[in-house]
């Protein structure tokens, strides 16, 4: 009788496990190309958005962040070389690398002070029109600048698509990201008393829609 209880416990355990959901890892290195270095970054985290709800997950002490299912997730970037957000797929265990273009955000949060965000070009402050060339002859970026505040940045894939459109505006900014194919990422708009986040899925061209 005592055998057969605990059978049926481990029947049960191993079925609720079963059922469980696989947790995913995700770990993020980041490639400069102004010097080509490349590090593993925990300076990031990952948010979902569900059911009128966002939930935010950091990585560990090891840069690792563990998410409790796939989908299409947020991920926003803070490193002392450039800021970064954008949507990505996360459907299996992933290691990720995101290149770092020449034009990225920079701050002033490592000095004493109000932090200050200002555009470098390897790390010298934006100003001017600029336009970025990759080694195999592509445009990468191009945009204007007026002491290190955007006017315009866009920034290109390798096969001509435009991946991301940053656009100062008087009473706005706006900030769009595209997949590969041309397919719309993310949507983020900051008005003057408000902003609004819209993430794609690229493969329904639905949209999670998030004000604050």
């Amino acid at each position: 009788m005592r055998n057969l209880i605990c059978l049926i416990f481990l029947i049960i355990s191993l079925t609720t496990q079963a059922q469980e959901p696989k947790k995913i890892s995700y770990d993020l290195y980041l490639k400069y190309s102004c010097d080509s270095m490349m590090i593993k970054s925990n300076g990031f985290w990952l948010t979902k958005n569900e059911n009128d709800s966002t939930y935010s997950f950091m990585p560990d002490s090891d840069g690792t962040c563990i998410l409790p299912e796939k989908g299409i997730y947020n991920l926003e970037l803070y490193s002392p070389k450039g800021n970064l957000r954008r949507s990505i797929e996360i459907d299996s265990d992933k290691i990720d690398t995101l290149i770092i273009p020449p034009i990225y955000l920079s701050s002033t949060s490592e000095h004493i002070g109000p932090t200050y965000y200002f555009y470098v070009y390897c790390g010298e402050k934006c100003h001017g029109k600029y336009m970025i060339y990759r080694n195999t002859g592509e445009l990468w970026q191009k945009g204007r600048f007026k002491n290190g505040q955007l006017g315009k940045l866009t920034t290109y894939l390798k096969n001509g698509q435009i991946e991301s459109l940053k656009k100062n505006g008087f009473l706005n900014d706006k900030n769009i990201e595209y997949d590969e194919n041309g397919k719309l990422l993310m949507e983020f708009k900051f008005f003057l008393l408000y902003s609004k986040v819209k993430l794609y899925n690229p493969k329904t061209n639905d949209y999670l829609s998030r004000s604050f």
